[in-house]
């Protein structure tokens, strides 16, 4: 295991659980999915990119690209979890958003990581991630 494709189950696993908010439009099922993302974001921030220390300004860029993503990841969830009660919640934005988001995480910086860290670090890191229960 490395740790793209674990991450990559995450981002399956949170599609999922998305999709079963749409089609219930459940509130307990909203802040099951939205519990399940902050973890991953948790888990990217303080165990991924923390890990992972980029020396060039592009590894630097992509960085602070993905933890601005982030910002706006729980801005929109934040926004959906306002309305949620009160009109139809049109989860779009936030499907469109987490596809960019993740095509920059599974097609860059996952591989960039599993490539250029050593080994040993890498194999903590993997442990530290499934350490943490979505």
């Amino acid at each position: 295991m490395n740790v793209t494709n674990l991450m990559i189950e995450d981002h399956k696993m949170i599609g999922g659980l998305i999709n079963k908010v749409v089609e219930s439009k459940d509130k307990e099922d909203f802040k099951k999915m939205m519990w399940a993302l902050e973890k991953h974001l948790f888990v990217e921030e303080k165990a991924v990119l923390m890990s992972y220390r980029p020396t060039d300004d592009e590894g630097k860029k992509m960085i602070a690209h993905v933890l601005e993503d982030h910002v706006k990841i729980l801005d929109i969830v934040h926004n959906l979890e306002i309305s949620f009660d009160s009109c139809e919640v049109d989860f779009n934005e936030l499907e469109a958003f987490l596809k960019n988001h993740e095509i920059l995480e599974e097609t860059i910086l996952y591989p960039r990581l599993d490539k250029e860290m050593p080994e040993d670090d890498r194999q903590v890191l993997i442990d530290r991630i499934k350490s943490v229960e979505l």
